[in-house]
């Protein structure tokens, strides 16, 4: 179901800085964009802008519209020395923090030059975007001075309208859903289908900046109810830099719990980080590479019988990338991620004993490939594709008898919200052709911007694009190794041995769990066309103004069409400065957002991969389910009729 959520924003801030506008989906780049005078005030045109950074591949130009207006998009996030040059006129430089997915404003007055007179005027400008969009922006080096962990969570964490406080600690932005928000890295959606949550799919020392929006988003953003997370990572550059670390972690350095069976294992299990990045041929091709490796072994207890046993997970973690500058206006970018879990005693639900433990592993992979052209001083193109991959294997039962593959629940205990499992694992790795989980996505995108200086109205940066972005899970969710499963009355335990009660007083039920029809994999598209103004009325007064279409053709692991919706997304955004010096300022903003359709609801209905379910008890007769509907009744105990 499409979900539309309609958030009024209002924030006053004591901030240097004038307007700018959140963009850049895709992989997310910035952009320095202002105003030129003369000392009377009057517009300046043809003055030379140029910006020079070290994330920078060669110098980046542009020159002032005949209104004195300037634009210079896809600058890599980092600080940049700009230089304005004017026959006539004093040379004008300014240091300037550019951050991703945000508009940076610089606006200068030249002072004029007097006769053979050559004299630099130097600066520091604010590092500080002024923008409707309600957001945080969070550099590695600054996470790395404060108390909290490494991880994106970690980051996420610290912006305003964020919690922790979904099922089993999911985040939650801005009063959504917690499978509501959209997490970007390197502009690849690495949501998790199911549960909406981020993928790890990053190495820490590799990471560059975060940015954590929640309020007043740009219509370049798209399939979210609640914010935008973007991450990047660091791409190279023209001198040769790395890094490596060992991270020292060990079970047996944790307090232990007040159980009597309480265990640690005692074994330094280390994180090795590596990364490397330089030049290939400078100022024009740059690579960048990580890597991260742990095994680390953990105790667990379980919490009914008090059984201890040791569980570990080989994890490796890789990244590449290349960035190739055609030309000062043209540039590549090519990445890859791969991620790699093996778990040794692995567990789904609340278990009993150790027959319910078994081994899987997980691929995980990212591609992107992205284009960006600036084709004048006033038009610019960029195109991305961009796939995730997320494969799990060998989950459940490696037995299908009766005897050792068939999970016994006892009713009669409940842990949490459900009853615990014993005798054979949930699920089952070798039925039908073997257990394989694919939760995917591909998108790709195409936008043009065009820069438009007038001399009543103040300048307008449009941007219009078009995305096409898919989500695909498949899998025959086999729920045992036997296609049973038993709920028992109850059980007696004697110390590790467990002995189920099976009655005949409609407390113990024997359920029947076949696949009928298997997965086909579901196909959730989502076509979205949108249009966005930034808009730059005068230096006190600024607009945001956007619109999104999102159409959504879904359907579930059957083949079956189920979803067929469209929906608007108006986005309007104002800042307004009182003494047009950045000194106090107020902002406002309105936008609509569609969420994009969960695949739990897309399946709801499916008999693809999902299991019917025939239950019996030996008072209680027959009950047979597929789906939400029954397709059987008990007519008399023991037997069934259509």
């Amino acid at each position: 179901m499409i979900m539309r959520v309609a958030r009024i924003l209002f924030s006053l801030a004591a901030i240097a800085g004038s307007a700018a506008v959140a963009s850049a989906q895709g992989n997310p780049t910035g952009t320095i964009s202002g105003h030129v005078s003369d000392p009377d005030g009057l517009a300046v045109p043809g003055a030379a802008v140029t910006v020079a950074s070290p994330v920078l591949q060669g110098l980046r130009t542009a020159t002032t519209s005949s209104n004195g207006d300037y634009i210079i998009p896809f600058l890599p996030a980092g600080d940049y020395e700009v230089t304005f040059e004017l026959q006539g006129f004093r040379t004008v430089k300014r240091t300037i923090g550019v951050k991703m997915a945000e508009t940076q404003p610089l606006n200068i007055t030249f002072a004029l030059a007097a006769v053979a007179e050559s004299v630099t005027v130097a600066g520091q400008s604010p590092d500080v975007v002024l923008s409707s969009t309600v957001a945080s922006n969070f550099r590695k080096e600054q996470l790395e001075l404060l108390p909290v962990g490494r991880a994106l969570n970690d980051a996420v964490l610290l912006a305003p309208g964020v919690s922790g406080t979904g099922p089993s600690g999911n985040i939650m932005m801005a009063g959504a859903l917690s499978f509501e928000s959209q997490y970007l890295i390197n502009g690849v959606v690495v949501n998790e289908n199911l549960r909406g949550q981020a993928l790890n799919l990053f190495i820490e020392d590799a990471v560059q900046e975060t940015k954590v929006s929640t309020g007043a988003i740009s219509a370049e953003y798209g399939r979210f109810g609640g914010g935008v997370v973007n991450m990047i990572t660091k791409s190279g550059g023209n001198s040769f830099s790395g890094s490596l670390r060992t991270t020292f972690n060990n079970d047996a350095w944790r307090s232990l719990t007040p159980f009597p069976t309480d265990q640690t294992v005692n074994k330094i299990a280390p994180v090795y980080e590596g990364t490397l990045g330089g030049p290939i041929k400078r100022d024009r091709i740059w690579f960048f590479g990580a890597g991260r490796f742990t095994k680390p072994e953990t105790s667990q207890t379980l919490s009914v019988t008090g059984i201890n046993y040791a569980t570990s997970t080989d994890e490796r973690r890789y990244e590449g990338k290349v960035t190739y500058a055609l030309n000062t206006g043209n540039n590549a970018r090519f990445g890859y991620t791969k991620r790699t879990t093996s778990v040794a005693n692995n567990r789904f639900g609340t278990i009993m004993d150790l027959a319910s433990l078994y081994d899987n592993s997980t691929d995980q992979h990212l591609y992107t490939a992205n284009y960006t052209s600036v084709v004048s001083n006033t038009f610019f193109l960029e195109g991305q594709y961009s796939r995730k991959i997320s494969a799990t294997m060998d989950t459940g039962s490696r037995f299908t008898d009766l005897v050792k593959g068939t999970p016994i629940s006892d009713r009669q205990r409940l842990v949490g919200t459900a009853n615990p499992v014993f005798n054979s694992p949930t699920f089952c790795a070798v039925c039908g052709g073997g257990w394989l989980e694919h939760r995917d996505n591909w998108d790709w995108f195409g936008k043009a911007s065009y820069f438009l200086s007038t001399q009543k109205l103040g300048s307008h940066n449009f941007v219009a694009g078009f995305d096409n972005f898919k989500e695909w899970r498949k899998n025959d969710n086999w729920q045992s190794g036997s296609q049973y499963n038993i709920a028992a009355t109850s059980t007696i335990i004697d110390g590790s041995t467990i002995y189920p009660v099976f009655r005949n007083d409609n407390t113990t039920f024997i359920n029947w769990l076949p696949i009928l029809q298997q997965s086909v994999g579901n196909d959730i598209r989502t076509y979205s066309a949108y249009l966005n103004d930034a808009w730059r009325y005068s230096s006190r007064l600024s607009f945001n103004l956007g619109a999104r279409f999102d159409l959504n053709r879904s359907k579930d692991q059957s083949g079956t069409a189920v979803v067929r919706d469209s929906q608007w997304s108006p986005r309007v955004g104002l800042t307004w400065d009182p003494g047009g010096d950045g000194k106090w300022s107020t902002s406002a903003g309105f936008a609509r957002y569609v969420s994009g359709i969960s695949t739990a609801l897309v399946d709801a209905g499916s008999a693809g991969g999902r299991q019917a379910s025939i239950g019996s008890s030996p008072t209680a007769g027959t009950i047979a389910r597929r789906g939400p509907r029954p397709i059987f009744r008990a007519s008399a105990p023991g037997s069934a009729a259509m």
